[in-house]
């Protein structure tokens, strides 16, 4: 069956309009000047265009619960100076284990204020 490129042109521009939105509107809940936010949103789009077009991407449906699952973990794990050892536990660099427990931390923060949650605590 071979499919329409006018309606994969049209899902095409509806993900990367999609998220040039999302992430405009982020930005601007999180204090970024509107129209900042809209040339930022736009070069994301942008960027995802020029650097993945033309090739042909399967998202998960799974991929952010599996994602907050693992987070959940590595912060039930975390015991306030173990970054390395987690590091080499997930595989990643230490750099990168300190700025993952940073978001739980701040997504945990903006839970306790009453901030809406995709899958609930992690505490």
């Amino acid at each position: 069956m071979k499919i329409n490129s006018q309606h994969m042109e049209r899902r095409r521009n509806k993900l990367l309009q999609d998220t040039a939105d999302f992430s405009a509107r982020r930005m601007v809940e999180l204090g970024v000047n509107e129209k900042a936010a809209d040339l930022i949103a736009t070069d994301i789009a942008d960027h995802l265009a020029d650097v993945w077009g033309g090739q042909t991407l399967n998202f998960p449906k799974d991929y952010l619960l599996k994602l907050s699952l693992q987070e959940d973990e590595v912060y039930r794990k975390f015991n306030g100076n173990n970054y390395a050892e987690l590091a080499l536990e997930y595989g990643i660099s230490e750099r990168g284990m300190q700025k993952k427990i940073a978001r739980i931390k701040e997504r945990l923060k903006r839970q306790a204020a009453g901030a809406p949650t995709l899958f609930g605590s992690l505490a």
